[in-house]
């Protein structure tokens, strides 16, 4: 069997265990996010997706669990994460925290280049993850090899497989493109099925579309002494499915594709999402919307009814219009032969109704938790309590997604942004992404912190702590002064970066804070010498006039003799 066919025999059997989900999948998308739909039915471009939607509570939740998912976990307005050493005694050292600040201040700037379309495809991602429970980023540089490149990828292009840790390491994207388009993209490689149907001179199969599978999956044989493409850690293979054949092979040192899920059950490779287990919730508020609407114009506009041979013409029910009716059949049926139905509609208990099912929606995309009530007379303590309540509840959520999901991208930016730095035998560029590290970093690993809201609230539940020691040891102070020798005063100050999110620059090196005291002391001791040293003039200056004194008294007492 060759590789094309052993490649294309996986994938079949990936796809089989991800079709079964495809049903559900689409059911969700009908509901939270009709235009991503796709999965079992084909959507035609500008075809109307929300012809059965009757509510947009689900989508409104969907789409705000989706922004706080992107304010959580990776917020444009401050930096989420940060580089450290896994050698605290080297996380000490001012030159090592010097360069993590700036590789983060690199890094930040790569990736919320406006080129490399991070918020847009993130987004992306956040709205799929929030629907469906699962999303793709594509991580990668752009075609000029000058910056990154981020795109988000259709769930139902993608089967992906988890290694023994259960860590997906196997993904295969199924690309469908044009002959014309198959060859721009790999030129006369795209296979002979391409080439014959771009030689005929019909546009129409010039057209024809041709499925192409790309696999990326770990590299278990390869020489790691050599660092070319097809001896990476992931390889990365394109199979032509209608020639059965590789048309390109390549490797990826990290794996360039996050895939975040948000909760997968024992034995389950695909996850399940909030809107799984508000569906029923969810269909059943569009079907009230339907019926109350139905309800409600039947409420404005009812039904009419007429006696029999009453009506002359037509029922015109049209604002200003006539109706002529049988003057008999008036008087027969007591002065009204048309009236209006009386359907006993129920609107405020159908509202009440719908107002439940709409809180449940809500609830099941926490919305129950991101908008908890706030009181301006709220105390610091009622504060910082609400802010733990909120952390208990959505803190292990979105900490899991962490390593699957802004992890990756972080480790992954990392990584290219270093190989870009550094030329074929390792030596460093100068004016390259990222400047060498100092010497204390060589040959030590490095990883990365995040400093998400749910950190920051974290830290700041810290610093409130912190805050009510200082409370409980002032009256403390007061008695015993001495008792202060017990607080390391440098420690704390070089805890509030890591504490407040602030850049380690702001605090002053060790040597220099050193420094800085020694010429305080130096400043502070020379007054007092020199008045020590007029001290000892004016001593020695009246010890020599007491003596001057004692001697000239001394001699008028011999002269007379």
């Amino acid at each position: 069997m060759t590789k094309a066919q052993d490649i294309l025999q996986r994938d079949k059997s990936l796809r089989a265990r991800r079709d079964v989900w495809l049903p559900m999948w689409q059911s969700l998308a009908d509901i939270y996010y009709p235009n991503r739909g796709g999965f079992t039915q084909q959507i035609i471009p500008g075809q109307e997706t929300q012809t059965e939607i009757y509510d947009t509570t689900p989508m409104l939740a969907r789409r705000g669990l989706a922004t706080a998912i992107d304010g959580l976990l990776k917020p444009s307005t401050s930096r989420w994460f940060w580089m450290r050493a896994k050698d605290d005694m080297v996380n000490e050292d001012d030159a090592a925290k010097a360069w993590f600040d700036v590789v983060g201040d690199r890094m930040w700037s790569a990736i919320y280049d406006p080129m490399a379309r991070f918020i847009q495809h993130s987004g992306a991602v956040d709205n799929d993850l929030a629907a469906l429970g699962l999303g793709y980023l594509w991580i990668g540089e752009n075609r000029n090899r000058n910056g990154l490149s981020f795109r988000s990828i259709h769930i139902g292009d993608c089967s992906i497989d988890e290694n023994a840790d259960g860590q997906v390491d196997t993904i295969n994207i199924s690309r469908k493109w044009t002959a014309r388009q198959a060859f721009q993209r790999f030129g006369e490689k795209a296979g002979p099925k391409v080439m014959e149907a771009l030689q005929n001179g019909d546009k129409k199969q010039q057209d024809k579309l041709f499925e192409f599978v790309q696999a990326i999956y770990p590299r278990e044989e390869r020489d790691q002494r050599n660092k070319d493409n097809l001896n990476m850690p992931f390889a990365n293979c394109i199979v032509a499915m209608a020639d059965e054949t590789v048309i390109e092979e390549s490797g990826f040192q990290e794996f360039p594709v996050a895939i975040p899920r948000w909760e997968c059950a024992p034995g389950e490779i695909y996850p399940r999402s909030p809107g799984m287990m508000a569906l029923p919730d969810a269909r059943t508020l569009q079907a009230m919307g339907h019926t109350l609407l139905v309800g409600g114009q039947r409420a404005v506009d009812p039904p009419t009814w007429v006696v029999d041979d009453a009506v002359l013409s037509a029922v015109r029910t049209f604002p200003g219009g006539l109706t002529v009716v049988d003057a008999e059949a008036v008087r027969n049926s007591g002065g009204k032969p048309i009236g209006q139905l009386d359907m006993g509609a129920n609107i405020p208990v159908g509202r009440e109704m719908q107002n439940d099912y709409r809180e449940m929606v809500g609830n099941a995309f926490f919305k129950n938790v991101f908008n908890l009530p706030v009181d301006q007379n709220m105390t610091a303590t009622e504060v910082m309590e609400r802010k733990e309540e909120f952390i208990r509840t959505i803190g292990p959520t979105m900490g899991q997604l962490e390593n699957d999901y802004i992890g990756v991208i972080v480790r992954r930016v990392f990584g290219i942004l270093m190989r870009a730095s550094v030329d074929v035998k390792g030596n460093p560029i100068e004016g390259g992404p990222i400047p060498p590290a100092p010497d204390v970093l060589q040959n030590k690993d490095a990883e990365f912190e995040f400093m998400s809201p749910i950190q920051q609230a974290r830290k700041m539940i810290e610093a409130h702590a912190l805050a009510s020691s200082f409370q409980l040891i002032g009256p403390v102070l007061q008695i015993q002064p001495q008792t202060a020798d017990n607080i390391d005063g440098d420690e704390i100050v070089r805890d509030l970066p890591d504490m407040f999110n602030m850049p380690h620059k702001w605090i002053k090196a060790r040597d220099q804070v050193a420094a800085d005291r020694q010429q305080r002391q130096q400043m502070a001791a020379g007054p007092a010498m020199v008045q020590g040293a007029q001290g000892v003039a004016d001593v020695v200056k009246t010890v020599a006039d007491a003596h001057a004194a004692t001697a000239k008294g001394n001699a008028a007492k011999v002269e007379p003799a």
